[in-house]
């Protein structure tokens, strides 16, 4: 049976809908579309066909709207540092070991 997923009241489903379309963001405007979608009652298998997104993207949309509401939502490339660059910031941040 398909997973339905709870979707925390950070927003009000019409708010959502308002969100996702007026979003001038593409990935912000696809990640407030799976919440939306989840929050209407879809299951996880639904959004995957509405959206073309995997069902495990779809949970980690899902987690970080529920953890940080708003904050959540949107583009996090730019703060992944990297395999490399993690190491010089770890080692640089804990330059006692």
């Amino acid at each position: 049976m398909p997973k339905r997923i709870s979707i925390i009241h950070h927003h009000k489903l019409e708010d959502l809908e308002t969100r996702y379309r007026q979003s001038k963001n593409a990935v912000e405007k696809s990640q407030y579309q799976i919440v939306w979608l989840l929050k209407s009652g879809k299951t996880t298998s639904e959004v995957s066909q509405v959206t073309g997104y995997s069902l495990r993207w779809i949970r980690v949309v899902a987690k970080r709207y529920n953890n940080f509401g708003e904050k959540g939502i949107g583009d996090r490339r730019h703060q992944n540092l990297g395999k490399r660059h993690y190491w010089e910031h770890y080692f640089h941040n804990h330059s006692n070991l």
